[in-house]
């Protein structure tokens, strides 16, 4: 069985907080909407979205990039993921983030009530789990907890399968499981979640683009 799971990211935080952090691979080429090129566009587009300022990154990530953006930009954001060296390696690195990061495991739900966010972001962390745990647990948590009127933010690979890539950054294979994203707009409608659309010249619709390592990335927000 392909190993597409958390060890890699706790043998690899530190570069991975570095890499992150940096923006080193933050990059997007053959997108399906052209005002999608790096990673801050995405940012800007979900702070735009936000219907307040209390908001939760699913699976921030070693080094918790973007929640450190957003408590930059003013909002009450907290982070939540499943390895300890990357959350701590995030408050050495960014110590405004010092009591916002949670180390918890998704597959045992996220440690919040229900309709507590404004919105959510979830970015490349379901290409991680099995697809039973991200259907019937991940997902389902993730639309929970927001509050009705808000957004989630869902960045994810797509196609079949398993991609299977050597990450230049890191010198090593790296593993993801990709989801359809038909699939992820239809789990999200039986809930009550639309596609946010693109309008007035800004990001919206199902996206698909290409990242640094030319693996396939759909992004998409969703509002309930």
């Amino acid at each position: 069985m392909v190993e597409i799971g958390f060890e890699w990211y706790r043998s690899y935080a530190a570069r991975y907080s570095e890499v992150s952090n940096q923006y080193l691979q933050s990059e997007y080429h053959d997108s399906s909407d052209n005002r999608l090129t790096h990673d801050r566009d995405v940012l800007r587009r979900t702070q735009e979205l936000a219907p307040g300022r209390h908001g939760l990154d699913v699976g921030c990530g070693p080094g918790a990039r973007d929640v450190a953006a957003f408590v930059a930009a003013g909002y009450d954001m907290i982070g939540v993921d499943a390895v300890a060296e990357g959350l701590e390696l995030a408050v050495a690195l960014h110590p405004t983030l010092a009591g916002r990061l949670i180390c918890h495991d998704l597959r045992d739900g996220i440690p919040f009530g229900d309709s507590e966010f404004d919105f959510v972001t979830c970015n490349s962390v379901i290409q991680h789990f099995e697809r039973q745990e991200v259907f019937d647990t991940v997902l389902p948590e993730i639309v929970r907890v927001v509050k009705p009127g808000g957004i989630c933010l869902l960045h994810f690979k797509y196609g079949s399968g398993i991609w299977t890539v050597l990450d230049p950054e890191y010198d090593t294979e790296r593993h993801f499981r990709l989801y359809d994203p038909d699939e992820v707009v239809e789990f999200f409608r039986s809930y009550g979640f639309g596609v946010v659309p693109s309008a007035g010249g800004r990001l919206g619709g199902v996206i698909r683009a290409r990242d640094t390592k030319n693996c396939p990335e759909c992004i998409v927000w969703f509002q309930s």
